[in-house]
């Protein structure tokens, strides 16, 4: 009877061990120097992410340092929030820049069970050197244009340097510009959200909130349409609280919809001559998907309006951009009649007659004096890709962007 007491005793005691032991496991973090994070004020994602594994289902919250948990900050905010099952989890922490002058702090709760770790964020009100931000409203309005603008610039030198498959053979996964165009693409983009996310809370005119929306939702778009074109299906994502690392990739298709349906949105949005610039963007991306009448229609009202004056060298593309689309529906009178537009404006030879062949071998000559932009889309579109090796066709995903995000794999034959 003795024995068998203490058995029943060793017993009650290994099974508070064990439900003890589970409380305190059901959430492992991997590195618990993760669980303190000190950003600058300019700085927006945590130093770095929070991994853990959870032993089942988990929630979580965040609320100001300095408060109870009723509120929610609406400056950091995490992502994935929750888990509906068990397995390895990494947390990822995004912050709006600190413009308030002071110091703030939150923490992020992570429960699982009965078990609850915290995750205590500091975000100061210096910036690494020291001195107050200098990051303005005005500054956050006018980031989506200067970072379009580098994205821009990149993507002209991409086309520029390797739209044919001879110079595309010398690149790797591991060539740096392929990770800088890739990072400036999605900080681009970031920002755009950004401002379309708090665009409502900025005092302006409502005038210009609906440009600035129009214009961020335009470079967005654009922005993912060269995404699209060079890569395929990358990930996307129209919210600040998003992040792309956690983000798997949208199909081609996916990405097409999105950005026929921004820019259509964008053009409604802008003065006039903006708004040409996009139907013009618009009526390219109907071009590669063979939708010609309705790059037409787009073409047609730009040559109504005043793009000729604002930017010649766009007008010049969308004036051989209908001719190309008139050949591909059989009209060669319309073609022709674009061809001698661009003619008439050099003072060179008037065409009166041609086959299709003919008017198209003179719109391929005459871009070769206005392709900025559209080597490679010009090339796909004539077919000129089909005897490329296929992996050739789209860029290598950058080593760096796979590492970072689990859900990327590489493009065949990289």
């Amino acid at each position: 009877m003795r024995n068998l007491s203490f058995f029943s005793l060793l017993l009650s005691a290994a099974a508070v061990f064990a439900g003890c032991e589970k409380e305190e496991t059901a959430i492992k973090v991997q590195d618990s120097e993760s669980l303190t994070q000190d950003v600058f004020a300019e700085e927006t994602q945590g130093k770095s992410g929070v991994t853990f594994t959870a032993a089942s289902a988990w929630t979580s919250s965040i609320t100001e340092a300095s408060t109870t948990r009723a509120g929610s900050p609406a400056w950091i905010f995490i992502h994935p929030d929750h888990g509906d099952e068990a397995g390895d989890y990494t947390i990822f922490i995004s912050l709006q820049p600190n413009l308030t002058g002071a110091d703030r702090a939150a923490v992020v709760h992570i429960v699982c069970d009965d078990t609850e770790i915290a995750v205590n964020v500091t975000q100061k009100a210096e910036k690494a050197d020291g001195t107050l931000p200098s990051v303005t409203p005005e500054e956050i309005i006018r980031m989506p244009e200067q970072l379009y603008g580098q994205v821009r610039a990149a993507w002209l030198e991409i086309d520029r340097e390797y739209s044919t498959q001879a110079s595309r053979q010398s690149l790797t996964p591991d060539s740096p510009f392929l990770l800088d165009f890739w990072r400036k693409s999605y900080d681009c983009i970031r920002y755009c959200n950004l401002l379309i996310d708090q665009l409502a809370d900025i005092r302006l005119p409502e005038a210009d909130k609906t440009m600035l929306r129009g214009s961020a939702i335009a470079y967005r778009a654009t922005v993912y349409f060269y995404l699209n074109t060079l890569f395929g299906g990358t990930p996307l994502f129209t919210s600040y609280r998003e992040l792309v690392n956690d983000l798997p990739r949208a199909t081609v298709e996916e990405i097409n919809v999105f950005i026929r349906s921004a820019l259509e949105e964008a053009i409604g949005m802008l003065p006039a001559q903006a708004a040409d610039s996009l139907r013009l963007m618009l009526s390219v991306h109907s071009l590669q998907g063979s939708d010609f009448y309705h790059a037409l229609s787009l073409l047609e009202g730009i040559r109504q309006g005043g793009l000729e004056d604002f930017d010649p060298l766009s007008f010049a593309q969308c004036l051989l951009l209908s001719a190309e689309a008139y050949v591909q529906v059989g009209n060669i009178a319309k073609a022709l009649e674009s061809l001698n537009v661009v003619n008439a404006r050099h003072g060179w030879a008037i065409l009166l007659q041609g086959t299709p062949d003919e008017v198209s071998t003179a719109i391929r000559y005459f871009f070769g004096l206005w392709n900025e932009g559209l080597q490679f889309l010009n090339a796909v579109r004539w077919g000129q890709t089909e005897s490329w090796a296929i992996h050739m066709r789209l860029l290598p995903i950058p080593t760096k962007v796979i590492e970072e995000n689990p859900y990327i794999a590489q493009n065949p034959g990289w």
